[in-house]
């Protein structure tokens, strides 16, 4: 998950005029996000967009999860693949 500095200096001042309980959900859904994402990578056995050999199926979009915390509920998108199906493991 890469994400250039402008994205990020966005994203930090929209989580310093947030409340705590919203913080905490989105600490939770970037790092879901991250570890989905790299399980993914893992499986398919390429990055999201290059184009490699061993490219098992080529991803077709996300699908909406929602996944409850302790602060609240976050959606966390999940990656639909184009053949087969992927489930993350966590």
């Amino acid at each position: 998950m890469t994400q250039d500095h402008s994205a990020l200096l966005a994203q930090l001042d929209a989580l310093r005029s947030a409340d705590a309980g919203a913080v905490f959900a989105e600490l939770i859904r970037a790092s879901l996000q991250a570890l989905i994402e790299a399980e993914a990578t893992e499986m398919i056995g390429a990055g999201r967009y290059p184009r490699s050999e061993g490219r098992r199926t080529p991803r077709h979009g996300h699908r909406p999860q929602t996944v409850s915390t302790p602060a609240r509920a976050v959606a966390v998108p999940l990656p639909h693949l184009r053949s087969g199906s992927f489930f993350p493991s966590l």
